[in-house]
């Protein structure tokens, strides 16, 4: 386990100033269901309250966090990122990526299984 996992399961992350929600910062996303699994758990996310992991909106970080805005349907070759300002998922064109851009449709919090 990461040393900011540890922190998070002690309660020692605090959440990024400017968001209308906890948000914080990760160093990877989850890779497959149960890691999303246990990333959800961890911040109590919900049904309601959907756990995502998504970059920033200048693609320099990696941010997690429970998302009760409503579900995105994602085109292939589009990339979420979270909005700060507005707090709010949004996407952009990621088709000119080497690696990392969906190659399939899906729904927002189904981000975990696009390859």
């Amino acid at each position: 386990m990461s040393e900011e996992h540890l922190k998070r399961a002690r309660g020692d992350l605090r959440p990024l100033d400017g968001y209308a929600y906890p948000v914080y910062t990760t160093e990877v996303c989850p890779k497959n269901l149960t890691e999303w699994k246990e990333r959800s758990s961890a911040l109590n996310c919900n049904q309601t309250n959907a756990y995502m992991c998504v970059p920033n909106e200048n693609i320099t970080e990696l941010l997690e966090f429970c998302y009760s805005g409503p579900q995105i349907r994602i085109v292939k070759g589009l990339c979420m990122f979270l909005y700060k300002r507005h707090s709010t998922l949004d996407a952009y064109e990621c088709n000119h990526f080497t690696e990392g851009c969906p190659s399939s449709n899906y729904r927002s919090q189904d981000v975990h299984i696009c390859k």
